[in-house]
């Protein structure tokens, strides 16, 4: 029975995590638009596509954007990503700034153990230097699997626990990712790259124990 409560997460690995790839010092006025891509190797190769909007909260340009991956190889109807993030700085307009995203998102995937569906919360800090052409700075992101509705296949209960439910669970993992993000600015186009360690909230190391992804994004 063990197992069971330990499946959720291991399956939902290759793609829990977020892809957020916006040049923080781009967010200048309201109503900017933005579109990107990004591709690697984060729990898994996935590759993702994105679309934001700057809008204005309290006073501060805040980009509102929405998110969709899968991983590379699969057909993408069976495991796929959706998420929605608030991107902000704290230090908006300075060299050194702050930059923070908040979000949720939901996973779908299915395979010869189980079909999945997870609601995660997402968080992330990037705080360093912010030229008005590039960037460097610390990568540190934090993602919780807050439930997960499991339908465990006939050959799961066949191999491995024949009383297997569906059925929603709570607490279901989480991962952290700590590393270094930077990016160039040319024009309307920003090209980015994040690199660091992945673990899982509990300190172990996951399948993949690092993470590497490439972005390109254009503003309009």
């Amino acid at each position: 029975m063990k197992g069971i409560f330990f499946l959720p997460l291991l399956l939902l690995l290759p793609l829990a995590a977020s892809a957020q790839l916006v040049q923080i010092q781009r967010l200048g006025a309201p109503n900017r638009q933005f579109a990107g891509l990004g591709f690697g190797a984060d729990l898994g190769v996935t590759t993702a596509i994105q679309y934001g909007r700057v809008i204005p909260i309290g006073g501060h340009p805040i980009l509102l954007s929405a998110e969709w991956a899968a991983p590379v190889g699969k057909r993408v109807f069976d495991d796929s990503r959706v998420g929605l993030q608030l991107s902000g700085s704290l230090h908006p307009g300075r060299r050194w700034q702050i930059p923070v995203s908040l979000g949720a998102g939901a996973v779908f995937t299915q395979n010869k153990m189980a079909r999945l569906n997870s609601l995660n919360l997402l968080a992330g800090i990037r705080p360093g230097y912010y030229a008005r052409r590039w960037h460097l700075a610390g990568d540190i992101f934090y993602n919780k699997i807050l439930a997960v509705h499991l339908r465990p296949s006939e050959y799961y209960r066949e191999a491995y626990y024949a009383e297997a439910q569906d059925g929603w669970y709570r607490n279901a993992g989480g991962q952290l990712k700590l590393g270094l993000s930077g990016g160039l600015s040319l024009g309307r186009n920003d090209l980015t790259l994040r690199t660091g360690i992945a673990a899982t909230e509990k300190g172990r190391p996951n399948v993949l124990p690092a993470y590497a992804v490439i972005g390109y994004g254009r503003w309009f």
